[in-house]
């Protein structure tokens, strides 16, 4: 595997170094566990990646098993080329600051486009939104705690957590100061200014 591999083929070479398991398996781990959340799960992308890491030499299939009437079912396991993988690839993630792409940064640099209220009703639902997802981590960490599981297991939690809250006081303050008129909605400065102005603004780029 020449490319740097996707979090899909992360997350399953994760699973693999667990134990043993079949695609439809790591399925149904990764949505017991909750964590579907952390990368986009499904069966057709699951078999996907576990074939290309058996086809570089980074999983191994086992014999296939049938439970029942159930169909067929093959095994894969991690290799030690699959372990080197899975540690250099862990190691570049937290460690490396890559860029994402995510909408709600663009959504902000556009929202100057629709009318205040407008822009206070969405980002009030968004951060109505935000707290549910904020109580559906509180949630899984309490079952973590009831069930003694590892806190080490359990930071991609803490991170969730700590992000959430963040987002929503930045949010909430934002509102706040979108009511009382401490950010203006509307530009008085003429044309030419304005457009010199936006061509500043677009031209910011932050740097860590």
């Amino acid at each position: 595997m020449t490319d740097a591999p996707s979090p899909m083929t992360v997350a399953v070479l994760g699973y693999l170094a667990e134990r043993p398991m079949h695609p439809y398996e790591i399925c149904q781990v990764a949505v017991h566990r909750g964590e579907d959340s952390l990368v986009k799960i499904s069966p057709g992308s699951v078999y996907r990646a576990v074939y290309r890491l058996a086809e570089d030499g980074c999983a191994r299939a086992l014999d296939t098993e049938r439970e029942g009437a159930r169909p067929e079912r093959t095994p894969f396991e991690i290799t030690d080329a699959g372990r080197r993988l899975l540690a250099d690839s862990v190691a570049a993630m937290l460690g490396t600051v890559a860029p994402e792409f995510p909408a709600f940064p663009l959504a902000l640099a556009e929202c100057h486009t629709l009318p205040l209220d407008r822009v206070i009703e969405l980002l009030e639902s968004r951060t109505t939104e935000l707290q549910r997802l904020l109580d559906d981590v509180g949630q899984a960490q309490a079952t973590a705690r009831e069930g003694q599981v590892p806190t080490m297991y359990l930071l991609q939690h803490s991170h969730e957590r700590a992000r959430l809250l963040a987002e929503i006081g930045w949010l909430e303050n934002l509102i706040r100061e979108l009511r009382d008129g401490s950010i203006p909605w509307r530009d008085e400065r003429d044309t030419d200014t304005r457009e010199a102005a936006y061509e500043r603004a677009r031209s910011v780029v932050i740097t860590n």
